[in-house]
């Protein structure tokens, strides 16, 4: 049995960078482990009377270099499992809300027991240019709080520095859509992980596949400009490759392609397309 490599959340970052050092180094095509710490780095404590200042929140482990990885590359990160720790927090009271969360559930108040969703809040790569917080979303990726990165998906980010610097944290054990109320369920976590490489890049901006659709996402700072640039994407990369022309493109984008809100509460607010890749005539198999 091959031995899975885990990288512990001893090493953290606060921005992504173009000049980041790896921490780590892994191979291709091979799980590797990842320790992420909570979004308020372990200063919500049992006993708080209200929510604690955090000189830098969302600390994201890393940075992880992928083996091989150069600039203009795809780099396909397989979500394969999320373990998250027993106890989950939400800060939105003046008291932190403890949380326990076993069994595939998380206990909530009033008895109200909720199916466990975990997803990764925070994951990106070092940018081309730039310094961006762990907190706020872009085309490196970063905060981009979308419920779908989580297990069964294939991330898909534009490797900007060579060894791509890959980082992730502010892992969230149940988050709607919208993440409208500022959090998700608060956690450390576990995350297994795969990177792949490609030659060929599907987009600037993070696209996604999950559940048999291709999503791409968009963060800007309105969801009206999010939304549009997110439609345009998506048909400038279907009418890329498929036969289809560019008012085809957006005509069915129309018919098929769902606008979802990741999120509404960061500096930058993040909005996905989702088509079903079998709606689309696609000339060539895409590169996934």
């Amino acid at each position: 049995m091959t031995q899975v490599f885990v990288i512990p959340s001893t090493a953290v970052i606060g921005e992504f960078r173009p000049d980041l050092v790896a921490a780590h180094t892994v191979p291709t095509d091979q799980p590797f482990l990842v320790e992420t710490r909570d979004a308020l780095d372990g200063a919500v404590i049992h006993g708080l009377t209200e929510r604690p200042r955090v000189a830098r929140p969302n600390p994201a482990t890393g940075p992880i270099a992928i083996a091989g990885a150069r600039p203009g590359q795809a780099l396909a990160v397989d979500v394969l499992a999320i373990d998250v720790a027993e106890e989950g927090y939400l800060t939105r009271t003046p008291a932190p809300t403890f949380i326990p969360q076993r069994g595939g559930l998380v206990e909530f108040v009033h008895g109200l027991r909720l199916p466990l969703a975990p997803m990764i809040g925070t994951i990106g790569v070092a940018p081309t240019e730039g310094v961006h917080s762990t907190k706020v979303p872009g085309r490196h990726g970063g905060n981009l709080d979308t419920r779908d990165v989580a297990p069964g998906a294939a991330l898909y980010l534009r490797v900007g520095q060579p060894g791509a610097l890959l980082a992730l944290g502010d892992v969230h054990s149940l988050q709607a859509d919208g993440e409208s109320s500022g959090q998700g369920i608060e956690t450390a976590a576990r995350v297994l992980l795969r990177a792949r490489l490609l030659e060929d890049s599907l987009s600037e901006w993070p696209c996604l596949v999950r559940d048999g659709e291709l999503m791409v996402l968009v963060s800007a700072e309105t969801l009206d400009e999010a939304a549009r640039e997110a439609t345009e994407e998506m048909a400038r990369l279907i009418v890329e490759r498929s036969a289809l022309s560019p008012d085809e493109a957006r005509m069915l984008l129309g018919l098929v392609g769902d606008l979802r809100i990741g999120q509404v509460v960061n500096p930058l607010k993040t909005v996905r397309v989702a088509v079903p890749l079998e709606a689309v005539p696609w000339s060539a198999p895409l590169p996934l």
